[in-house]
């Protein structure tokens, strides 16, 4: 009897130790879990970082790349650049390099402004600008004046020649006349300034003037298409913003009489704002 009340204490201290020691087990395979959870959350955190200091890993920029190394960039893949690094590469080699506005333009519009500052932001070395514009001047006029003479004499390494598609159409001539008189500008640009890039602007879009027909059934755009077909002839660049900015407004769907005036002259605010993404488009593209 006394050996039965032994064995039933006996097995009594065994059951309550059992329990303890598993409660204790089963806390720390609880705190295990836990923590192992804690971990993967931090390691799913910090993924994409340096595994050695866990910051983000920095970015080559042109502040890690020198002058001489981002020049045999550029050479080494002439050809398909875009115009903003076709403007860099002229900045880096003549700095500051000599940038010539031409044609039919008019640098107090905001547009001029706002691009010669995206282009000075984004270039490594200087440019200094000069206005050899003629507002309102057709092909015509340009090239009976010899305006081009002033451009070679100012030995600009880049020329922003703005088409002047609209003047053409109002003084009515044909589009054959037009490819004949800024070949020859072109022919004279490129072969006194072999060194320089001459790149060609698209006119700013005027809605009104869209469609509107001269005597020959031409309307500016008309005119447009045949000076980047002599731009095509020569391998030279040009800045589309006519063509993206229509194609931005497409893509938005943006209804164009929301962009101008009400005569559909002038761009209003949404308008210059368009045509400021379309400049920016036209110069940092590749295609």
């Amino acid at each position: 009897m006394k050996k039965n009340i032994i064995g039933t204490i006996f097995l009594a201290i065994m059951a309550v130790l059992v329990i303890f020691f598993g409660r204790q087990y089963a806390a720390r395979q609880e705190e295990d879990m836990l923590q192992d959870s804690l971990s993967a959350a931090e390691t799913g955190n910090t993924s994409g970082t340096d595994s050695s200091t866990g910051s983000q890993p920095e970015k080559e920029n042109s502040a890690d790349v020198s002058s001489e190394e981002l020049i045999t960039r550029y050479e080494e893949n002439s050809g398909l650049l875009s115009i903003l690094e076709e403007i860099d590469y002229q900045s880096l080699t003549n700095d500051p390099a000599m940038l010539v506005y031409y044609g039919d333009a008019d640098l107090s519009e905001a547009q001029y402004a706002n691009m010669n500052t995206f282009i000075t932001e984004r270039i490594n070395g200087a440019v200094e600008v000069e206005d050899l514009t003629y507002l309102d001047e057709d092909t015509y006029e340009l090239y009976i004046q010899e305006t081009v003479d002033s451009v070679v004499a100012s030995e600009a390494d880049v020329v922003i020649y703005s088409m002047p598609a609209l003047p053409d159409k109002i003084r009515d001539i044909g589009t054959a006349e037009t490819n004949q008189y800024l070949t020859s500008i072109l022919t004279a640009l490129t072969e006194e300034l072999p060194e320089s890039e001459i790149i060609l602007k698209e006119p700013t879009p005027v809605l009104g003037e869209m469609d509107n027909l001269n005597s020959r059934s031409l309307d500016y755009l008309n005119y447009m298409e045949e000076m980047n077909v002599v731009a095509e002839t020569f391998g030279l660049s040009v800045l589309s913003t006519h063509e993206r900015f229509l194609s931005l407004a497409e893509a938005e769907g943006i209804e164009l009489s929301t962009l101008f005036d009400s005569e559909g002259i002038e761009l209003n605010e949404n308008g210059q704002a368009l045509l400021q993404q379309a400049v920016e488009q036209a110069l940092t593209s590749t295609d």
